[in-house]
């Protein structure tokens, strides 16, 4: 009687320690993946793939393992399922536990665009799946790329150029999402626009009602002017889209004036300055100009500029035909 006892001791051990490795070797897979033994029958040796559990752990001497050491097994109670209950499971049933739906997140983007004053678009991607990635965002001819956020976010305020094109992103996988927005009357507004590949930093200048460079009504990067048009009715402002700090940049700048609202006749000139660096100096940049007709259509037309030498690095390349002036008239 006391070698059945001994031997069931033994046994349990095994398989405690054998149990217990298993789980820890799966990766904490909730299926039970051993018999529990009957006090009657020892447990059998069995394969485990590269290793031999139950093999690999030492069995102590019976002499050392005494009756008044032997823990007896929980009594049944209502209710109650005791560990000793033997139970069978088939082998080829065992799967891991499947994956709980709140742990897993969903990778689709969403991308959304709501109007705003001065015939402006907010856009909001939320993309989880693309952290700190490079998108490029695209509108009726005009494009720039820019970067998610650690969360996969973005924000930018786009001018609408027209009714007729949504708002895209586009991922560096080639996917892309949209967006469209009811912007009311662009039509009001006066847009024209330059976009450009390579680095390079371009800037359009807005003369407005015969202003001179760098007085009231001189539009530009360092003026932009504001878009909510809470200041003067005949003033318009600049847009500057893009992050120069990503690879392989895409940037661009749009001029808008409120023609819907001006009170005299008058004319809006345009410019564009490209500015020669050490970066830039003595290559071509690629771009194209956009410019809206009277009818909504965005003329594009492609450009190639070639930026003077290393020797004039910190001057500035001046192209006064690339963009055709504004003629304003009064409402």
């Amino acid at each position: 009687m006391v070698d059945k006892l001994r031997i069931f001791r033994v046994g349990l051990t095994l398989i405690a320690a054998a149990a217990t490795g298993h789980i820890m070797q799966s990766g904490g897979a909730f299926a039970a993946r051993t018999d529990v033994f009957s006090p009657d029958a020892k447990p059998v040796q069995t394969d485990q793939g590269d290793f031999d559990i139950v093999a690999a752990l030492p069995t102590p001497p019976l002499d050392s393992v005494g009756p008044e050491k032997l823990v007896t097994p929980a009594p049944w109670v209502e209710g109650r399922i005791v560990a000793a209950v033997s139970f069978q499971i088939e082998g080829g049933t065992l799967t891991d536990a499947p994956t709980p739906s709140f742990l897993t997140s969903s990778c689709e983007a969403s991308f959304a665009a709501t109007a705003k004053p001065g015939a402006m678009v907010d856009t909001m991607l939320t993309a989880p799946c693309n952290p700190n990635e490079r998108i490029i965002i695209r509108h009726a001819g005009l494009e720039f790329s820019d970067i998610t956020d650690q969360n996969g976010a973005f924000f930018v305020s786009v001018p609408v150029m027209n009714t007729y094109d949504a708002i895209s992103v586009t991922f560096a996988n080639g996917s892309s999402v949209e967006a469209m927005a009811a912007v009311p009357s662009p039509e009001r507004f006066d847009r024209v626009a330059i976009s450009w590949q390579g680095g390079a930093m371009m800037h359009i200048h807005a003369l407005e009602y015969g202003a001179e460079f760098g007085s009231t009504g001189h539009v530009w990067a360092g003026s932009p002017g504001n878009s909510n048009l809470t200041g003067p009715a005949d003033v318009g402002f600049l847009t500057t889209l893009g992050n120069p700090n990503v690879v392989r940049p895409m940037m661009a700048e749009v001029y808008s004036f409120p023609a819907g609202r001006a009170g005299d006749d008058g004319a809006v000139r345009l410019s564009v300055e490209a500015e020669v660096s050490d970066a830039t100096c003595g290559k071509e940049i690629i771009g194209q100009t956009h410019q809206m007709s009277g009818n909504g259509v965005v003329n594009n037309t492609q450009i190639a500029l070639t930026i003077p030498d290393c020797d004039n690095i910190g001057g500035f390349l001046v192209l006064k035909n690339l963009l055709q002036d504004l003629k304003i008239a009064r409402n």
